[in-house]
């Protein structure tokens, strides 16, 4: 921070420094990104949108039958995708990791 004088009294500025307008941030701090394979980033991103399209696609389950144990089926459907998008979540991850080329104990001590 950078000291600037209003008046009689003395402030520090919060003030970014001044970058060149072609400086690169990453290389600036030295940060890489892991490389990664496409393929696999894509297949990750389907398993994110399919539960959201499928759950706003409300036409498709407003509906009463069929009833398991007595429940309407607009009911178990959306309790179904709660299962099913915490699978397709994990398998996302799972999928981002090996994209990156990455284990999950790799940062553990």
């Amino acid at each position: 921070m950078a000291p600037v004088t209003m008046g009689t009294t003395q402030v520090m500025s919060a003030r970014m420094p001044e970058r060149d307008a072609r400086s690169d941030t990453r290389s600036e701090l030295n940060v890489t990104m892991p490389p990664g394979r496409t393929g696999l980033l894509v297949a990750a991103g389907v398993c994110l949108l399919v539960p959201i399209v499928a759950l706003l696609w409300v036409s498709s389950y407003a509906k009463e039958t069929p009833k398991l144990g007595g429940i309407p089926f607009f009911f178990w459907y959306q309790f179904l995708w709660v299962f099913l998008t915490s699978a397709l979540t994990y398998t996302a991850h799972r999928l981002v990791l090996a994209a990156r080329g990455r284990r999950d104990d790799e940062d553990r001590p």
